[in-house]
Order: structure tokens, then C-alpha cells, then sequence
């Protein structure tokens, strides 16, 4: 996959920050979701697996500089402190 093919299958530009390709990719997963109505009439233009696989190509491709300040540090820091979903006594 090529970065320009991933940009048309989200529908998105280059340079476009990774907290707004995440809001993309979302929407077009609930759009070719096999629970809506969206699905069962073909009404889109990418499978899953295609909208997946551009929007890992594009995670995964992401400059440093470009990744906000939560995207980078969110699951470092939980990690570092430890914290769980559950409580420990």
C-alpha cells in the first residue's frame, strides 16, 4: 500500500493530523459495519479490511513530529505507572 492510496481510501490529505485520521477511520467503520443499513445496500466505496489496512499503513507511518502529545504518551505513561483497569489490594 502506498501512502496516496491510503489517503483516498480514508478520504483524507496529507499532513492531516493522526487524532483526525483516527476520527475518519472511525466513521468509515461504522459505515461498513455489517449492522447498518449502509452495508446492506453497498452504499461504500472500501471493505473493511481495505480501511483497515490504510489507516495501520498510516499509523504505523507517521512522523514523530506529527503525533500529538496524548497519541505518544498514553500508553508509555500507563504503562510506566502501572495502572490497571482493575482495583489491586
Amino acid at each position: 500500500m502506498t501512502k496516496a492510496m491510503a489517503y483516498k481510501i480514508l478520504g483524507i490529505t496529507s499532513g492531516t493530523a493522526l487524532t483526525d485520521i483516527k476520527k475518519k477511520y472511525r466513521q468509515l467503520m461504522h459505515r461498513v459495519h455489517p449492522d447498518t443499513e449502509a452495508f446492506s445496500t453497498r452504499a461504500y466505496d472500501f471493505t473493511a479490511q481495505e480501511i483497515n489496512e490504510a489507516y495501520d499503513f498510516l499509523r504505523k507511518n507517521m512522523p514523530e513530529e506529527s503525533l500529538g502529545k496524548a497519541d505518544k504518551n498514553t500508553t508509555s505513561s500507563r504503562k510506566q505507572h502501572g495502572k490497571t483497569a482493575y482495583r489491586q489490594s
